[in-house]
């Protein structure tokens, strides 16, 4: 079924910063991969264990620039190593302004903003979970932005996420 997440991350692409370096760096690349932002989820029990990688799914940037509009509520399928379906996530990635701006290097600040809806798992998923009660979906940017992430049941009340540094100062 549906775990509800509200997570949100907004990272400022100012000049000079390692991040905008970094951003810049994945759109000059040959490999389009190399400008992918990864959901990845995985599964951990109640009792505190390791979390295990269950599937992930991606948004790439430079697709992002190409069509010309940010995803607004996408529905991506989560797929584990051997290309097996195991749930969907809900995202919405606010970066073609960021974007745009990183590959023409204007001089202004710009955000970088990602949010995690939903996240459905199918069968094969709730199979990878494997008894477990908590799920995460961590967003992996290009290299340079440190990686968040969305917990959805087991560690408190549903849709309760951990306190980032963004949710800390959309509360400020």
């Amino acid at each position: 079924g549906a775990m509800p997440l509200s997570s949100r991350w907004d990272v400022s692409l100012a000049e000079g910063t390692p991040l905008l370096a970094a951003v810049r760096d994945a759109l000059a690349s040959e490999d389009e991969q190399d400008s992918d932002v990864y959901f990845v989820l995985h599964g951990a029990d109640a009792l505190g264990g390791a979390p295990r990688e269950l599937g992930s799914a991606h948004i790439n940037l430079e697709r992002l620039l190409k069509r010309g509009s940010d995803a607004t509520r996408e529905r991506l399928p989560i797929l584990d190593p051997k290309g097996a379906r195991v749930g969907a996530v809900t995202v919405s990635l606010r970066a073609l302004d960021a974007l745009t701006w990183a590959k023409r290097g204007a001089d202004e600040s710009m955000v970088f903003g990602v949010r995690v809806g939903a996240l459905t798992l199918a069968a094969a998923g709730q199979a990878r979970l494997d008894g477990r009660s908590t799920a995460l979906v961590e967003v992996v940017m290009p290299a340079g932005i440190a990686p968040q992430q969305a917990q959805t049941a087991g560690a408190g009340p549903a849709g309760e996420t951990p306190k980032g540094e963004a949710e800390k100062e959309e509360q400020k």
